[in-house]
């Protein structure tokens, strides 16, 4: 979020001689694109016809709303006299133009507004048209407003008389209203409050290899996790050797995370302090077990998963290996004789394809978009496997390492039935 000031300027025009004067400054919040508020000015208005040149005035408008009708009127009367401008600050553009010029003589219309980024579309309408008779009758033009969302903008000041009698210009804009009085002030970041339960914190892995929750002997009697052979199909033989120890059973990509929405996911993940098959919520607490003050890992802040465990490894006892394509093979590679690709297509071998791009340039959008390039690069014929890559970017906010509270929780049939171990 970034704060900029913004000041309104004025043209001043008294007796023939132009003066440029400024307003105190208003405030501009920028946060996505939006802009907010704008100085707030005062002023008098124009005085009323008389039947010499008089004095146009300029009606400065409350910033942030739309802009009054214009100035008022020229004298009745011989000589060049114009009407003032409408002198917008922020917000809208102006909804009318300049007052009419004087009567007789040659007489012009005072000039419309001009916002040049007044918070709607479209513009200040024109000035009305000058003298009714005798001389040469110009209506003023009115400006449109920018585009939609965009903040209040400069308004343009009276014009100067002009004729034999010359006319006084519109008065000088108003003073600008205080900072607090535009937009709203910056809110502080949201403070992660720390979720109860175990500490831990998670890493990610996929090394194509059968699950050593898929042999019948790691799973107390249960029905084992699934298998697959190298085509993705459920392995028909559940004694068959692992890929990463020669033999042709595989991890099935059914185990890649998903989000079920914003705030919740499920997946799979080798956990040594529990046993096969039992589920965990894992909720983020906003910090990294790898770097402080990562800003992957705070955007996650409040998230939850619900893993099952499938697997085991050499790795801490609160550490949740979650499986992720892409997301380094570890001790263990099968993809590359699964997926018929080089060593080197697969990223760092204990961080996968996003540490790869952190090595490169570790901001936060840089390692966003060098990932999903991987991914696309790496599993392009693959959607199932995509997505799964994908999700380190899209729902984990390629946070790095993120910690999290455990806590055991019944398994939800979205997993189970994926798995097969229940």
């Amino acid at each position: 979020m970034r704060l900029r000031t913004v000041s309104t300027i004025a043209l001043l025009a008294t007796g023939g001689f132009i003066a440029c004067l400024s307003g105190t400054f208003g405030t501009e919040l920028d946060d996505g694109g939006a802009f907010t508020g704008g100085a707030t000015g005062t002023a008098n208005g124009g005085t009323s016809a008389s039947t010499t040149a008089g004095t146009g005035g300029s009606t400065a408008p409350i910033g942030g709303s739309t802009a009054a009708t214009g100035g008022a009127s020229g004298a009745t009367g011989g000589g060049f006299s114009t009407g003032g401008s409408a002198l917008p600050t922020a917000g809208s553009g102006a909804v009318s133009g300049g007052g009419s010029g004087g009567l007789g003589g040659s007489n012009e219309g005072g000039s419309g507004a001009v916002s040049t980024q007044g918070g709607f579309s479209g513009g200040g309408a024109a000035g009305m048209s000058g003298g009714d008779s005798g001389g040469t009758d110009q209506g003023g033009t009115g400006q449109g407003g920018g585009g939609p969302g965009q903040g209040g903008g400069f308004g343009k000041g009276g014009g100067m008389g002009q004729g034999g009698m010359t006319g006084q210009g519109g008065q000088m804009m108003g003073q600008g209203g205080n900072m607090s009085s535009g937009g709203s002030p910056p809110q502080p970041p949201q403070q992660c409050n720390q979720p109860q339960g175990n500490q831990g914190f998670t890493t990610r892995f996929w090394d194509c290899c059968k699950p050593s929750c898929s042999w019948a002997g790691n799973v107390g009697g249960r029905n084992p996790a699934r298998a697959c052979n190298q085509q993705n199909q459920t392995h028909g033989n559940r004694d068959a050797q692992s890929a990463c120890s020669g033999g042709d059973s595989f991890a099935c990509w059914d185990f890649s995370p998903w989000a079920v929405d914003d705030t919740l996911a499920y997946g799979f993940a080798a956990f040594n302090g529990g046993q096969c098959g039992q589920c965990y919520e894992l909720r983020f607490t906003g910090q990294s077990n790898s770097q402080p003050d990562d800003p992957g890992s705070a955007g996650i802040c409040h998230k939850r998963m619900i893993v099952q465990v499938v697997n085991i490894g050499g790795i801490q006892g609160n550490q949740f290996d979650i499986m992720i394509p892409g997301g380094g093979v570890g001790d263990f590679n099968a993809c590359s004789r699964q997926w018929g690709v080089q060593d080197h297509q697969l990223g760092e071998r204990y961080g996968g394809l996003m540490l790869a791009c952190q090595k490169q340039n570790n901001e936060l959008e840089a390692r966003k978009s060098c990932t999903l390039n991987a991914c696309n690069q790496l599993f392009g014929n693959n959607p199932q496997l995509l997505a799964g890559c994908k999700f380190q970017v899209e729902w984990l906010n390629a946070a790095d390492n993120p910690r999290v509270t455990f806590q055991q929780v019944p398994c939800p049939g979205e997993l189970t039935s994926k798995s097969g171990l229940n």
